[in-house]
């Protein structure tokens, strides 16, 4: 629920720039429920990073959940058992599963993702997806490494 403290804006927007994800991702400097209250658009993709508490990991999702169309697809961080921040886990583990809500559910490294369900059709990835996982990526390596994480 609070920003990101590793790095600056114009640090995201240059590694954006970087990566081609200038025209695809829109950055929000804001805590996200707070962005969140004031979005009235929908999205394709929500990416949930922040604090790792249960608390704060459910309330970015249920403050982004309204907002993810159909087929849209929900990324938490830190949420296998790779991590060692059970927030993420639990939420990851109770909410992120295949049913009413979601269609698929998968877990690559340390993140879990959920598609939303009402899919106009079968799901397929947008032509840029798998550049934006690679790209969001590349990114959190990068901030962690500014940071001085691996």
């Amino acid at each position: 629920m609070n920003p990101h403290v590793y790095g600056t804006e114009g640090d995201l927007r240059e590694s954006l720039a970087h990566f081609g994800m200038s025209e695809v991702v829109q950055p929000v400097v804001a805590p996200s429920v707070t962005a969140a209250r004031a979005w009235t658009r929908p999205v394709r993709v929500v990416f949930v990073d922040g604090h790792d508490e249960k608390a704060s990991v459910e309330a970015d999702v249920d403050s982004w959940l309204p907002f993810l169309e159909p087929g849209g697809v929900l990324v938490l961080h830190d949420s296998t058992d790779l991590s060692s921040f059970p927030g993420p886990v639990e939420v990851a583990t109770a909410r992120l599963r295949v049913g009413p809500l979601f269609d698929a559910v998968g877990t690559p490294g340390g993140l879990t993702w959920a598609q939303r369900a009402g899919a106009a059709g079968p799901w397929a990835p947008w032509p840029y997806g798998a550049r934006v996982l690679d790209a969001g990526i590349r990114l959190g390596k990068a901030w962690g490494r500014r940071r001085g994480g691996g």
